[in-house]
């Protein structure tokens, strides 16, 4: 077969509009390193496509007179004379013994040893490094392939622990703006942050339109440097979960673990929930709780407004200088004319779109050539108002020459 390449996320599970910003990769379920005969026979291989079970068998495989399917790259048994205290045939020393016995229990059957069903990363780099099993390497981009093909399964239990690696742009503009000889911090939480709203929709069921995810608190601690040469993989436990009627997480503690060269670095704890847009929108106090503060825009060369006078018959262009939800000022270099000192306006910002209504000029002044004047709005479209309120949001700041923080 094909092995795949590391699988970047998309960033629409992140909430990214750039794939650069995307600091995820491989990420997935827990596999079980073993899965009974009976549950793999009657449900998982016949819920598979023909390429799916293809590939699911060339990965777990059924000993001679086995009971389960065996994960090929560590052993499912083994032998009790391996961890008897009076017999160390591989002259272990007694630390690893220890670890093994916390990965293996006592099959009553035949005596023998049964690895556990769920291996952490790295557990199993532990395993394998004590029973001499560096060649046996299984990477991460095909443990991602394997939970993409169980995760079709909807009848299988599934384990909520999740993996994912870092993806590390040592070149990208902001988090390596200067020579790092580590991984900035900052770039970890991102990624903590990435990973858990990318569980919350492909795992958690949360749909990818119409809801936001709330951050509650972050609490962070950082026992190593992690080196952007080498990999990092962050492994993402359930602490506490709530879930809707239809089986949505809505409540949500993550702990989110980052290793490197099997070192814990860093643990990250996140308590979020999902909330569905409209509630958020009653949630979040926007510009309708404080309607009369003024807002000015960032880049005003970007913030075009144009008037049509209906008794002129006549077009002036300026840009924004504020604005708020009830009305608006801009800069004019030719002077608005007109009897009547009311208009027709558009406004246009990026990815929002042109905003339109009616105004009424309440004063002018001319400086320099130029006219500023300010304008009431006396009618608009809700959803022209509600396009007003984004783009107050989105590209605008509080005018402090003239607001007060404490009234916000």
């Amino acid at each position: 077969m094909v092995y795949p390449m590391d699988i970047i996320l998309d960033k629409k599970y992140v909430h990214k509009k750039l794939q650069e910003n995307v600091f995820i990769k491989n990420l997935r379920r827990s596999i079980p390193s073993y899965i009974e005969k009976e549950t793999a026979e009657n449900v998982i291989i016949p819920a598979l496509s023909l390429a799916d079970r293809a590939v699911f068998l060339e990965y777990y495989v059924l000993p001679e007179s086995g009971e389960c399917y065996e994960i090929f790259n560590v052993p499912h048994m083994l032998d009790a004379q391996i961890l008897d205290d009076k017999v160390n045939l591989m002259n272990l020393p007694v630390k690893d013994l220890e670890i093994l016995s916390g990965l293996y229990h006592i099959d009553g059957k035949d005596g023998n040893y049964k690895l556990k069903k769920y291996l952490s990363g790295p557990e199993e780099k532990m395993l394998k490094s004590i029973l001499g099993l560096h060649g046996m390497n299984l990477p991460d981009a095909e443990r991602a392939l394997i939970s993409r093909i169980l995760e079709s399964v909807l009848e299988l239990k599934k384990d909520d622990i999740f993996y994912s690696n870092m993806e590390v742009n040592s070149s990208h503009s902001f988090f390596f703006e200067h020579t790092q000889e580590h991984i900035p911090g900052i770039m970890i939480l991102e990624a903590a942050r990435q990973m858990v709203t990318a569980c919350g929709h492909i795992f958690g069921k949360i749909p990818l339109q119409g809801y936001q995810f709330v951050l509650n608190q972050m609490n962070s601690r950082f026992m190593n440097f992690v080196d952007p040469n080498y990999p990092v993989e962050m492994v993402v436990e359930l602490t506490e979960l709530e879930n809707k009627k239809n089986g949505e997480w809505e409540f949500i503690i993550f702990k989110v673990s980052v290793f490197q060269k099997n070192f814990l670095c860093a643990i990250i704890d996140i308590d979020s929930r999902s909330v569905n847009k409209k509630i958020f929108k009653r949630i979040r106090k926007g510009i309708k709780d404080v309607p009369s503060l003024r807002f000015y825009p960032v880049n005003p060369d970007n913030c075009p407004v144009s008037l049509w006078s209906p008794d002129m018959k006549s077009y002036y262009i300026g840009r924004l200088e504020d604005l708020s939800a009830q009305g608006f000022s801009a800069e004019f270099e030719e002077k608005p004319e007109g009897p009547v000192a009311d208009y027709e306006f558009v406004m246009h910002f990026q990815e929002i779109g042109f905003i339109r209504g009616k105004c009424r000029k309440i004063w002018m002044n001319g400086k320099n050539d130029l006219f500023y004047c300010g304008f009431n709005i006396l009618e608009a479209e809700k959803a022209d108002l509600e396009h007003l309120e984004d783009a107050i949001k989105k590209y605008c700041q509080l005018r402090t020459d003239r607001e007060q923080y404490e009234n916000i």
